[in-house]
């Protein structure tokens, strides 16, 4: 694999550190999906296939780096872009990837290796800055927060990666990253509306004072996430069965300091799922309008995104 593919720089002591999709094999009507990578840290397949099956699946590999991942829908005769991602949470590090092609055609598999597609840099630009307008009430910022934000001179020096924001069109929720390949392995799917760039996390090593980990959870039952930076929160939620713990996020403040925003959370009564937004004007619209969402105050403070 060469380097030129990756988003982020490999940390050079994982340099030995390699992720990879080995094999493609039926079982029964399923196909399971294997490979190698760093032991014991949690790793990402992307399917995609527009007009048909898309997914991203999740797995740890085992103590001597293989892992295995069973696609868990019947894939139809077509060719799916797999994409295959390791990232060190704790460290903000990604540590590897690997793209194939999997060519299903009459019950028969095959793997083609595809480490020189340019998959990832032509991924349509998107100029609506994540606005939100269609699945949330009108309201006069449009929704991302950008143009209500405080001005900031201060925040060069400490600002971390952006936050970006999807509507899930199926699930009628909102996902959140700060990992650029999960970004764009997720704008693949046709299933998710790209928001754009919400707000700015902060830079772990530079915030003064020291930044918090934001921990991230998926709800395996509804397939939403939770962002927390409370150590009480994070600990009584990873005694629920059905919450799977993905680590840390990204970097923010856990009380408002100069030049930083609040981040308001939302709980949706309804779906069960919360929703996140640095932008009062959304916030304001959300309580005025939708009536099963319940503002649980301030999750964090982040910090402006600037382009």
């Amino acid at each position: 694999m060469e380097q030129d593919n990756l988003l982020f720089s490999l940390d050079p002591l994982n340099e030995q550190l390699s992720v990879s999709i080995d094999s493609a094999e039926s079982t029964g009507s399923l196909v399971t999906i294997s490979g190698s990578a760093a032991p014991d840290l949690e790793i990402d397949l992307a399917v995609i296939s527009f007009g048909s099956f898309n997914d991203i699946l999740t797995t740890t590999p085992d103590s001597d780096g293989n892992w295995s991942v069973q696609i868990p829908e019947t894939l139809a005769d077509n060719e799916y872009t797999l994409i295959v991602t390791q990232f060190d949470r704790t460290d903000s590090i990604l540590l590897s990837d690997d793209q194939e092609i999997l060519t299903v055609e009459n019950g028969n598999l095959s793997l083609t290796d595809n480490n020189d597609s340019d998959i990832v840099e032509e991924l349509p630009d998107n100029e609506d800055a994540g606005n939100g307008v269609e699945e949330l009430p009108d309201n006069e910022d449009g929704g991302n927060g950008v143009e209500e934000l405080p001005d900031s001179e201060d925040n060069g020096d400490i600002t971390g990666d952006a936050v970006y924001r999807f509507f899930n069109n199926n699930s009628g929720v909102h996902f959140y990253t700060a990992n650029e390949t999960e970004r764009d392995a997720i704008q693949e799917l046709d299933n998710f509306n790209f928001e754009g760039a919400s707000y700015s996390s902060v830079d772990p090593l530079s915030g003064q004072p020291e930044p918090v980990p934001v921990y991230r959870f998926l709800n395996q039952d509804t397939g939403v996430h939770l962002y927390t930076v409370s150590d009480i929160e994070r600990d009584a939620v990873q005694e629920l069965d059905n919450f799977n713990f993905e680590g840390e996020a990204f970097f923010a403040y856990e009380s408002e300091v100069d030049g930083s925003i609040p981040i308001y959370r939302f709980f949706n009564n309804t779906s069960g799922a919360h929703f996140y937004t640095p932008s009062a004007g959304e916030r304001d619209s959300v309580e005025a309008n939708l009536p099963e969402f319940a503002l649980e105050g301030i999750a964090y403070y982040a910090l402006p995104f600037e382009e």
